[in-house]
């Protein structure tokens, strides 16, 4: 994937959907819903180097609504697959569909796209955990660390 910038199509489509909807902006844990969704998948793309699926999934995390940020675009799964990809619209269909509290359903090993969910949950704590929108608790960061961790090593048995 080309850096999660307006040069890539997907990305211009989610930004239009957003700006449509809200065009003043929709508020995020203290900041922007967009600056928000943008950072969490440049944060799985650059630092983490997620594949280009998960950083697609990242990028539209919450575009359903979630649990914890009920506002939804008013999206169609089919569009959204239609533009990002079978793979990515699953993974950010499953995000937003996380009961609360997200962590404890993500420690159950047979949860649908658990490694992918675990890396976007990590980098949407790391996202907001740096804008101080959220307290760092690095026992949260540690959990996910090890969840992800024992998940690749699950994988690759």
């Amino acid at each position: 994937m080309e850096d999660v910038t307006f040069g890539d199509e997907r990305v211009r489509w989610f930004h239009e959907k957003c700006m449509t909807r809200w065009p003043k902006g929709l508020k995020h844990s203290g900041g922007d819903f967009w600056d928000h969704c943008i950072s969490v998948a440049e944060i799985l793309q650059n630092e983490m180097r997620a594949p280009e699926d998960i950083c697609l999934g990242g990028l539209y995390h919450s575009c359903y609504g979630t649990i914890y940020f009920g506002p939804d675009l008013g999206l169609k799964r089919d569009e959204v697959r239609d533009v990002i990809g079978e793979r990515a619209e699953l993974i950010a269909w499953e995000y937003c569909r996380i009961p609360h509290p997200r962590i404890e359903y993500l420690r159950q090993e047979n949860y649908p796209c658990r490694l992918e969910l675990l890396l976007i949950e990590l980098a949407n704590y790391l996202e907001q955990a740096r804008r101080g929108a959220i307290r760092v608790k690095p026992e949260v960061h540690n959990d996910l660390d090890r969840m992800i961790q024992d998940e690749i090593k699950r994988k690759s048995n």
